[in-house]
């Protein structure tokens, strides 16, 4: 069913896989299926989620359909700015659009086999391009790996630099450990412990300054992904909705999107950023993965935006992998995504 969120559902829960009486990740099948059977029009071959499937809603189309209009926008804005000699770009933003998003893309520290443990590298000069730009707003997001042992480093580097947002994913804290920063607001969602297991896995969370006006989203009932969200309301600006999220690598490659369909809905002007677990070559990973094949259709269907940073925040043995992310939608404001070396 459709057009409305499980908790005002009134349905008995049912797989999507399976069509059963149980929730999707629940499902004894754990390998794809050849015939399949949908759940809403009984047909065998797809599943629910697949958007051919005759029962699932269509988008409507508009007029002047394909065409991309916040990016027509940022590039309009570009080309007027282009037009005119001898104003500066700090100048023109000013002038034209007075606030500019930062997405930094964060990447894990380097292993020390000395020590046994990830260090913290020396500050490189990443903030050159900043030079005569108005930068109003700052957005870290990194895959953390788990804080506890990392909060020297967090605490160090937001002294240092000051963001005024940071998303972390895989935050490995159980709910009786407290974690707190001074003069940010930490909002956080914990994985649920499984099996008694000894260890704590995934997690997100969201750091904020106080300073900032902001509300905390309660996250929706979720069965692929892990995600904190909140409003930030500015003055005189329509609200952003910022997510972190954290896709785990053994979830279903493909329904995962219907997570990422609850969280665009939290509110406006979505900016959802975090570890997608998914390689596509669109932004510069070696090979092209189902989750991240699953991903551009998805985004190019409902017209959103992939950004990556220019270069990979993490190196394997023999490869450079991008799996840390931002999607949007209809946003037309600047912005630049790059990574940085310091966590």
């Amino acid at each position: 069913m459709f057009n409305h969120s499980s908790a005002n559902c009134g349905f008995q829960t049912r797989c999507l896989k399976c069509g059963e009486d149980h929730m999707t990740n629940q499902c004894p099948i754990t390998t794809p299926q050849e015939n399949p059977k949908c759940i809403n029009c009984g047909a065998t071959g797809h599943i629910a989620s697949w958007r051919g499937c005759p029962l699932f809603p269509k988008i409507k189309p508009t007029k002047g359909q394909g065409v991309n209009y916040p990016k027509a926008q940022r590039e309009f804005l570009a080309s007027q700015y282009r037009r005119q000699k001898n104003i500066s770009y700090s100048m023109q933003t000013q002038k034209l659009i007075p606030r500019q998003v930062e997405f930094n893309s964060r990447q894990e520290s380097e292993f020390n086999p000395q020590t046994g443990s990830r260090e913290i590298g020396h500050e490189k000069e990443f903030l050159g391009f900043l030079e005569g730009v108005k930068v109003i707003l700052t957005i870290v997001f990194w895959n953390a790996n788990g804080v506890r042992n990392r909060s020297a480093d967090i605490r160090n580097f937001l002294e240092e630099h000051s963001p005024d947002i940071f998303l972390i994913q895989e935050t490995k804290l159980r709910p009786e450990i407290n974690f707190s920063i001074p003069n940010y607001a930490v909002y956080r969602t914990d994985r649920p412990q499984r099996n008694n297991a000894p260890t704590q896995g995934g997690g997100t969370g969201i750091l904020i300054k106080k300073s900032l006006p902001h509300h905390h989203i309660p996250t929706p009932q979720l069965h692929f992904v892990e995600a904190t969200s909140i409003s930030l309301n500015l003055t005189n600006k329509e609200p952003f909705t910022v997510t972190s999220i954290y896709i785990p690598p053994d979830t279903d490659p493909t329904l995962y999107t219907l997570d990422l369909e609850s969280l665009i809905q939290l509110g406006p002007n979505p900016i959802i950023c975090g570890d997608f677990n998914a390689q596509h070559q669109n932004w510069g990973s070696p090979i092209n993965t189902t989750r991240g094949k699953e991903l551009v259709r998805f985004t190019q269907v409902l017209g959103m935006e992939i950004l990556a940073p220019p270069s990979p925040p993490r190196f394997g043995f023999n490869s450079a992998t991008i799996l840390d992310l931002a999607v949007i939608k209809d946003f037309i404001l600047p912005f630049s995504i790059i990574s940085l070396p310091e966590l």
